[in-house]
């Protein structure tokens, strides 16, 4: 049994076969160098979202937090935390502290943090939506290649004879390589896509038990300041 040459199959294909073997070597450099960025992105996001988790200091003490644990910038639990504690600074720096203040100031926090969340989540499932193309796309693209291949085959069917079908065998069973690095790229890019899929919707859980939790830290801050502010000291009639 002769051994199988790709360089030689490659060499004696069509133009369209060449083209279509190209953008399937390219779709899969970019799955996998998504899927390697990505695994590596989403640990470190876990992680530091699990450590944030495990912390027991208060929300104003991040900046001291982040610094001290070495944190990376770009941690989606740091950021959450910073842009929440930031637009709490910047309200009461506004704000008088008095109940219906106090409430337009939680209303805010809140939505900082739902947007805070939202938006990082967007970053991470940022690139993501390639290896779903790259899942749904590759096998179709491989079956171009190989009915295109079959057919070019076909053309040396008149006037077969044993020599002729000798000659065509060869070229029909090479086209269904196309087909072959169709499944090679779409099968580690649907494996990888609902892996990511699941551990960001991890790292998603994580992010508002986070948000939530520094809601309550600064409503309880808010409540505790509020009675000192925005009203005026009273007397004792029993005084």
């Amino acid at each position: 049994m002769a051994e199988f040459d790709f360089w030689l199959m490659l060499g004696r294909s069509t133009l369209i076969i060449r083209i279509d073997l190209a953008i399937l070597l390219v779709m899969s450099l970019i799955s996998w160098a998504i899927i390697l960025m990505k695994s590596i992105q989403f640990r470190r996001a876990d992680k530091a979202a699990a450590a944030d988790l495990r912390w027991p200091g208060d929300i104003r003490d991040v900046h001291g937090h982040v610094k001290k644990t070495g944190r990376h910038k770009d941690a989606p639990s740091a950021l959450l935390a910073l842009e929440v504690f930031s637009e709490f600074k910047r309200l009461r720096a506004m704000q008088n502290h008095s109940a219906d203040n106090a409430q337009l100031i939680m209303e805010s926090i809140r939505q900082t943090t739902r947007d805070e969340i939202a938006a990082q989540t967007d970053r991470l499932f940022s690139t993501l939506p390639f290896l779903a193309t790259c899942a749904n796309a590759a096998p179709l693209l491989g079956l171009f290649g190989t009915v295109w291949g079959i057919m070019h085959s076909f053309q040396s069917f008149e006037g077969l004879t044993q020599k002729t079908l000798a000659a065509v065998a060869p070229g029909m069973a090479e086209a269904l390589v196309t087909t072959a690095l169709g499944l090679i790229v779409a099968i580690p890019a649907t494996l990888a896509h609902n892996f990511l899929l699941g551990k960001l919707s991890a790292i998603e859980n994580k992010l508002n038990r986070l948000g939530a939790r520094f809601v309550r830290q600064i409503e309880a801050t808010v409540m505790k300041e509020g009675p000192h502010a925005g009203n005026a000291p009273t007397t004792d009639a029993r005084a």
